[in-house]
């Protein structure tokens, strides 16, 4: 049964057994922005950004691959959405404890970085780019290394077993290859040697190179001059100094040394001129290093 008239503004409230009349509920206050919420401190309403502790949830990728809901109740952390978009949610601690999601696009060698708002994807560069900075120095890029930021070292030589005689080039009045057969050094693993020939990526570089030349079996020893040929452009690109000598001469070591540029990569053969009739080889010679050392090409590049 209810009871009597309560004063002007009370509300019928029960207890679970019985209907009393009590105090009005205060005002709700005026309508807040989009998006705001209802909360009470037990005696008034009041307008609110966030649920002020309350749970939200939100779905998600997992790395099996498969779709869930989180939970979350407090603070802000840049999360992806089950549709692939990113965006700011709620996140316990202010996140701590929790991974970044990653893009859905994402493959091996990616790289996450943040664009000010959200996280980001940028893809993986090509072999021997340098991660820097964009032109507005607001977000990374892949680009080619600066000039000056590349010192890598390549070394072919012509290596036969100690105490054993080296090559000859008989005369032909033209240009020869020379033999190459071990790579000595390559600090970035790019270059390569095979069947005399070696292949340098794309830079700008400078080298020298040194060949020894033994006596010659015939009328003359001389007319020897060094090149190194571009194979893939079909263009010389250094020659060395000439070595001239008389009959039956003793040779020596041929040197040349030079500068190029190349846009990617190329081929490349260390050759020999040998202008007269006779037969050129290298000494034999006891070192004692274990080896004899006939030919030899270093190449840095800078840049």
């Amino acid at each position: 049964m209810l009871e009597d008239a309560g004063a002007s503004g009370q509300v019928l409230t029960s207890d679970g057994t019985n209907w009393t009349s009590a105090d009005a509920a205060a005002p709700l206050p005026a309508v807040g922005p989009d998006g705001n919420v209802l909360t009470s401190d037990g005696t008034n309403w009041a307008s609110e950004e966030s649920a002020g502790g309350g749970d939200s949830v939100f779905p998600f990728y997992k790395t099996d691959g498969t779709s869930d809901n989180i939970t979350i109740t407090s603070g802000q952390f840049p999360f992806y959405k089950a549709d692939g978009t990113l965006d700011n949610i709620a996140a316990p601690g202010g996140g701590e404890g929790l991974s970044i999601g990653i893009p859905l696009s994402s493959v091996a060698g990616d790289t996450l970085y943040h664009d000010g708002s959200v996280y980001a994807r940028l893809p993986k560069g090509t072999a021997a780019q340098v991660l820097s900075m964009n032109s507005g120095a607001t977000a990374p890029e892949w680009a080619a290394p600066a000039p000056g930021a590349t010192n890598d070292i390549f070394m072919y030589e012509y290596q036969l077993a100690n105490n054993t005689d080296g090559p000859t080039y008989a005369g032909s009045g033209g240009f020869q290859t020379i033999l190459l057969n071990t790579e000595h050094k390559d600090t970035a693993s790019t270059g390569s040697l095979a069947s005399n020939r070696m292949t340098l990526p794309a830079g700008t570089y400078t080298f020298n190179s040194m060949v020894n030349m033994g006596r010659s079996d015939g009328a003359y020893g001389r007319g020897l001059i060094l090149r190194l040929w571009n194979v893939t452009a079909n263009a010389s690109v250094g020659r060395g100094t000439a070595f001239c000598g008389g009959a039956n001469a003793l040779g020596n070591e041929l040197s040349m040394h030079g500068q190029f540029t190349i846009a990617s990569s190329a081929e490349f053969e260390l050759q020999g001129y040998n202008a007269y009739i006779g037969t050129i080889y290298g000494y034999k010679a006891s070192t004692g290093n274990g080896y004899e050392n006939y030919a030899s090409i270093l190449f840095r590049r800078y840049a």
